[in-house]
């Protein structure tokens, strides 16, 4: 995620050697989905480098490498923009949202449900407006609205709860069951 290679000039062969290496590990190993981030450091910020991340994908599908590994993009376009993306793929790739990321760019929820149809994962954090993570509850996150939607469109994909995390250690677990309940009372309400 820090040094992705679609940025780096002339490492793209020995990337997608060692991609191919970690797909046919996860073929082996029946692992369903690859998330493969392009936020913070990894954001596609021109069309130069979108291309030439969908032309290497493009080839694990064109070599078959992908089996039926589902490869999950976690971006931060805006939503139309994300499904402009998602239309240079077929089915074997789709979206892990992170309501973190929505919920910092401001996103609306009714917006992008414009690319749910490709949504397998959803990462639920909550975060400021252009800000860090926080404890669900504490940021822009509408996580009413979200939950109300996903019931309208019959989600089943993944619900992981990927909440902040305190510096001290001490405090992770009391942390995690916080936001658990959190969750649990969202879900229940509606």
């Amino acid at each position: 995620m820090q040094k992705p290679f679609f940025k780096k000039k002339g490492v793209k062969s020995i990337i997608f050697k060692y991609l191919s290496l970690l797909l046919k590990s996860c073929i082996f190993l029946k692992i369903k989905f690859i998330v493969l981030p392009l936020v913070d450091k990894s954001s596609i910020i021109n069309s130069k480098e979108e291309k030439i991340l969908v032309n290497e994908l493009k080839k694990f599908v064109k070599n078959n490498y992908l089996g039926n590994i589902k490869v999950l993009f976690e971006l931060d376009y805006k939503p139309h923009k994300v499904r402009k993306f998602l239309n240079n793929f077929d089915n074997k790739f789709g979206i892990n949202y992170d309501t973190g990321n929505s919920s910092a760019l401001d996103y609306d929820i009714y917006d992008e449900l414009i690319y749910f149809d490709r949504v397998y994962n959803i990462h639920i954090k909550d975060r400021k407006k252009k800000g860090k993570s926080v404890r669900l509850g504490q940021g822009n996150l509408k996580l009413d609205k979200l939950i109300l939607e996903l019931k309208k469109i019959r989600y089943r994909g993944n619900l992981i709860l990927q909440t902040y995390i305190p510096a001290d250690n001490k405090k992770i677990l009391d942390e995690t069951l916080a936001n658990i309940e959190f969750l649990k009372k969202a879900i229940l309400k509606k």
